[in-house]
């Protein structure tokens, strides 16, 4: 698997099958999919929903970026 923003890139190796572009996300759809990843079985704390919010408009739409980002915070201590 190949993962690339150049579709010049995606395209380029001779074995390559079909390439699937995704669009980036907005920051609703990134903090929608930060708070089912990092808090699966819970609601996401209050006094994190605004840091949320900021670290995902960060991530600048990329999924990737967004679901790393979430396997980091999941492990943590929510409580505090």
């Amino acid at each position: 698997m190949l993962t690339t923003r150049q579709l010049e890139v995606a395209c380029y190796p001779e074995t390559a099958g079909p390439v699937h572009e995704m669009p980036f996300m907005n920051d609703s759809q990134s903090w929608d999919l930060l708070k089912q990843m990092a808090f699966p079985d819970s609601i996401c704390p209050p006094q994190l929903v605004n840091v949320g919010k900021e670290v995902v408009r960060r991530c600048a739409g990329l999924p990737l970026a967004v679901v790393l980002l979430a396997g980091v915070l999941s492990p943590v201590d929510k409580i505090r």
